[in-house]
């Protein structure tokens, strides 16, 4: 059996705190630094740049969280739809730029749809195009 590994979920600004610990091991990072809008619009470069240093010498696997406070995937807005998915872009543009391979998201599927579902008929199927 293989021994359990856990990595971490944290700001850039956290890892010195645990470098040892997580770079030793290669434990799995997290970072959330790429959640927010003022995240993604403000000081970006310089973000990337202080993860990019943080985070030298780790060869443990590195994802990012993506950004989601009113940021729904499947907004029914026409017109936010474009906002949302910019930032999603943008959030995946910042994880390729430190080397992050994967972005955490939230699901659309919230306990209101899963108790709903079947009160609106057609729902589960425009919402799935809407995700898509």
């Amino acid at each position: 059996m293989t021994p359990l590994k856990i990595g971490a979920c944290l700001k850039t600004s956290e890892s010195a705190d645990h470098r040892d610990w997580l770079f030793d091991a290669a434990r799995d990072i997290e970072l959330q630094d790429f959640m927010s809008h003022a995240a993604l619009t403000t000081g970006f470069d310089d973000r990337i740049a202080a993860a990019k240093t943080a985070l030298d010498g780790h060869t443990g696997r590195l994802g990012i969280h993506g950004p989601f406070e009113g940021l729904d995937i499947d907004n029914k807005d026409a017109e936010l739809r474009p906002i949302i998915t910019a930032r999603y872009l943008k959030a995946l543009e910042a994880g390729d730029r430190i080397g992050a391979r994967q972005m955490v998201l939230h699901s659309p599927y919230t306990a209101w749809y899963q108790h709903n579902i079947f009160n609106f008929p057609g729902y589960a199927e425009s919402k799935l195009g809407r995700i898509h």
